[in-house]
């Protein structure tokens, strides 16, 4: 007997910006947000604010 056992979505996102002139990493941030729908705008626009900040504002 098969029963098929639903997954549930999560979101994650990673920005990494590189220094090009020094050779190394100038920036990096992470963070995962469990239960949330992956590619909704409104989630990404989250993950765009979180990873920014204290890097822009």
């Amino acid at each position: 007997m098969y029963a098929p056992i639903p997954i549930k979505a999560n979101s994650s996102a990673r920005v990494m910006i590189l220094d090009n002139y020094r050779g190394e990493i100038a920036y990096y941030h992470s963070n995962l947000f469990p239960e949330w729908v992956p590619l909704e705008e409104r989630i990404l626009q989250k993950h765009i604010q979180i990873l920014f900040k204290g890097y822009y504002w």
